[in-house]
């Protein structure tokens, strides 16, 4: 049975999914909740909170726990907003403020002006992005495509032809023009198929 990869989830659909779980509250930005998380996993970016942008991945929940925050604090406000002007910019999906931490008056301003969802949780760092990590992996995870019994299908472009095959008892034999086939091939075989599967298909 094909699978089918999932690019993307918006932040509205994570949060109404795992509000409960994680504890979520959205503490601003609800226009940007169309936002997409693109990537499987947690990012702390107490690099980027440096000016530090190479390796910053940018597609993932942005977590803020007792480090970031406490650096956070240390910069004055006009840093902290060209910061996280330049977070934003590159495209993240959301901010959660771990242990019911504040947002600071830069973030706030930022996450209104730029449409930035950022969230809370009284849950600690560790164990938030823990679970976190297990929810939005269970998002990204290749799902089976069930097709209709009896369509054809392609995987790819240039993947050969697949059939749809329910489960049941089948009678199989060689084509009549498999002339250089061994004799007993071409008497009925029967088979059974336990479960809906698939088979590649000659024209």
């Amino acid at each position: 049975m094909p699978t089918k990869a999932i690019h993307g989830i918006t932040v509205a659909h994570f949060y109404e999914t795992y509000r409960e779980k994680l504890q979520l509250e959205l503490v601003t930005g609800s226009p940007g909740l169309h936002r997409l998380i693109r990537e499987g996993s947690i990012n702390r970016p107490s690099l980027a909170l440096t000016g530090f942008f190479k390796y910053f991945a940018n597609k993932r929940i942005q977590v803020f726990g007792a480090a970031e925050m406490t650096y956070l604090k240390t910069l004055p406000q006009r840093q902290q907003i060209v910061t996280f002007q330049e977070m934003v910019k590159r495209g993240i999906p959301m901010i959660v403020l771990t242990r019911n931490f504040v947002a600071t008056h830069p973030m706030i301003a930022v996450s209104e002006e730029m449409k930035l969802p950022i969230f809370r949780t009284p849950m600690i760092t560790m164990n938030f992005v823990n679970l976190a990590t297990l929810c939005v992996d269970n998002e990204f995870a290749p799902s089976a495509t069930e097709h209709e019994a009896g369509s054809s299908f392609k995987d790819c472009e240039t993947c050969p032809d697949m059939v749809s095959v329910p489960a049941g008892h089948f009678e199989s034999t060689s084509w009549p023009t498999e002339t250089e086939n061994p004799a007993d091939e071409s008497r009925l075989r029967a088979l059974e198929i336990e479960s809906h599967s698939t088979s590649g298909m000659r024209r």
